[in-house]
């Protein structure tokens, strides 16, 4: 499968293959957004009646709030990029309209690959597209050029510092 996969990758980003690779991940992520989102509310409703305290409800109901934040962003990054697929195969350069969307799903794949593996996927084709002098730069937090949605790597920071602890993660 891993053959597969990076086969699809050395063809390049116009490709009807990575057309494909990238619209069935967009879709996949989306559902899989979806799903965690329903998930996770379900799970807030259930976990904050068993909390011990006053404290540790608000803490869990903040905690899943960010994370609930985060896939609606995510959601809405994917369908950008969805929507926007013909102009960025057209054009050689990340266009405007989806740079946000393009460089802040980059920046969180590694810390969400767990929960949405699609991103690293997707990860994977900008890479080859834009390639990875455009990845380094427009996703390090401390450059002029970075474009990723810092509301995002605020609510990542915020959920991720909380579940390392309680579940031993961390994003720092």
């Amino acid at each position: 499968m891993k053959n597969l996969r990076l086969s699809v990758f050395r063809h390049g980003f116009n490709s009807s293959e990575s057309r494909k690779t990238a619209e069935n991940a967009l879709a996949t992520a989306t559902a899989r957004i979806r799903m965690l989102k329903q998930e996770k509310a379900l799970e807030a409703e259930t976990s904050t009646d068993i909390a011990r305290d006053w404290d540790e409800r608000l803490i869990r109901l903040k905690t899943t709030e960010q994370l609930l934040d985060l896939y609606v962003l995510f959601g809405s990054f994917c369908k950008s990029v969805l929507d926007n697929l013909s102009i960025m195969e057209e054009q050689k350069k990340c266009p405007a309209e989806v740079k946000e969307a393009i460089t802040s799903l980059i920046f969180a794949a590694p810390t969400c690959s767990k929960d949405i593996p699609e991103l690293m996927t997707l990860q994977k084709i900008f890479e080859k597209k834009y390639g990875e002098k455009f990845v380094s730069e427009e996703t390090n937090l401390q450059s002029p050029d970075c474009a990723v949605n810092l509301a995002m790597v605020m609510k990542l920071r915020y959920y991720y510092k909380e579940a390392s602890q309680t579940q031993g993660k961390c994003l720092d």
